[in-house]
């Protein structure tokens, strides 16, 4: 039996390709030999300094939803001010990177249970604090200048730079389905750490096993497509990464979006302004590929598209969306059967699957026009959390109505989707 982290062999959709007449006729007998669904076949790309490369699994792709940090002394849950304790995120002049002494984290979010995620940006481990609370750590880590096939924790002014861009809009992320990240922390020996939320379920794991039923796939795309939306919307962020490796599921069954080590911010007057290639094969978009600038949202909506058709069916539709694929090969000339093979024509997903995988960047909807597609919309309709719980949350603890030190939440809402908000999160 084939490992879920082996290459399955790349196959064609049809015994042999239409030509000339006979590519106008209506063809059948579609081959389910698709490529298998897998998880670490696919190359990977990155534009930016090799910290922000994709990192696989290393930013956390297995998370837990969790309560804020423990409260200490020496936690400071708002972004970390070394001139002030009572310091908020809203100081402009607080820096997003804290310093602490060395073992600062051991004693704040207690010792390793085990590694969770590793990639060539560093590596996450699972800590458990002493009141028993779990906390997805990572390290940060970078190539040694001297020696390119090692690793060390020191970085350059670059790096650093990078590093900080990172800090600072993973910090600012305030979603129901975005991870949070509660704090960036440099101890003396000059090793960075993230401290993030934690899920233990990610959802490739959930697709492979098969594990999803209808109703739960499609809340799930919903509460991925509302995620996006935030981003592109309100953070001005392309993730660039989009891929089931870098959705999780929290204990209380919601998504969340992880690992922006590939994203880039975007100004939302000239969002055309994107360059590089970034990503995993199968879900990038063919735009990508080319050497002229892009538009970062709508990479991430043709990424939607497939992660929507690799939910249903378990495979992907192609391995690169390159002419040299033969599946995508087929695509390009039979875009709209080829959809229709996944996804029957009668299904509500059809119309915006096609449109999510329009080859023409220009023709692809933003993820506003996805979710006024009446199949959003009717998902909205049953899986909508109203009112934005996080968006609560943050104008309560701006407003100063929850202890400057310690963000916790008091009680415990219940949105209309089902999804409970766990007190103290």
């Amino acid at each position: 039996m084939q490992s879920k982290h082996e290459v399955s062999p790349s196959h064609t959709l049809y015994d042999s390709m239409p030509a000339g007449a006979q590519g106008k006729k209506k063809f059948a007998h579609f081959r389910r030999l698709f490529s298998s669904l897998h998880k670490k076949h696919h190359s990977r790309h990155g534009s930016e300094p090799a910290h922000k490369q994709q990192e696989g699994r290393a930013d956390g792709s297995v998370q837990k939803r969790l309560r804020e940090p423990p409260t200490s002394s020496t936690v400071i849950i708002r972004r970390p001010s070394t001139a002030s304790s009572t310091s908020t995120a809203s100081d402009e002049n607080a820096p997003v990177i804290s310093d602490r002494p060395t073992g600062y984290i051991l004693e704040t979010y207690g010792l390793p249970v085990r590694t969770i995620g590793q990639g060539t940006g560093g590596y996450v481990r699972l800590h458990q604090a002493c009141d028993g609370r779990y906390y997805a750590v990572k390290t940060f880590t970078f190539p040694d200048a001297q020696d390119r096939t090692r690793t060390t924790t020191a970085m350059n002014v670059r790096q650093w730079k990078h590093l900080l861009d990172e800090a600072s809009f993973s910090l600012s992320l305030r979603h129901a389905h975005v991870i949070r990240t509660y704090q960036f922390v440099r101890e003396e020996d000059g090793t960075v750490y993230s401290i993030m939320e934690y899920c233990e379920r990610d959802l490739f794991t959930a697709v492979q096993e098969g594990g999803l039923g209808d109703e739960e796939r499609e809340r799930l795309f919903y509460e991925l497509a509302t995620g996006v939306a935030y981003l592109h919307d309100k953070a001005h962020v392309a993730h660039r990464d989009m891929k089931l490796d870098n959705l999780c599921v929290d204990e209380d069954g919601a998504l969340k979006i992880i690992d922006f080590g590939c994203s880039s911010t975007f100004d939302p007057l000239r969002p055309t302004q994107t360059r590089g290639v970034c990503g995993s094969d199968p879900y990038i978009a063919p735009e990508v590929f080319s050497s002229h600038a892009y538009d970062p949202r709508k990479v991430d909506v043709w990424a939607l598209g497939i992660i929507y058709l690799a939910m249903v069916s378990g495979h992907f539709p192609w391995e690169v969306a390159k002419s040299s694929d033969a599946n995508y090969s087929l695509y390009l000339r039979f875009h709209g059967k080829v959809i229709d093979h996944w996804l029957p024509k009668d299904s509500p997903a059809n119309a915006a699957v096609k449109r999510m995988l329009s080859i023409d960047p220009e023709d692809r909807p933003t993820i506003d026009e996805v979710l006024q597609d009446p199949w959003l919309r009717s998902l909205a309709s049953r899986f909508a959390a109203t009112p934005d719980v996080e968006a609560v949350k943050d104008a309560m603890a701006t407003s100063g109505i929850y202890g400057s030190t310690n963000l916790g939440y008091a009680s415990t809402s219940t949105v209309s989707s089902g999804i409970s908000i766990s007190s103290g999160y």
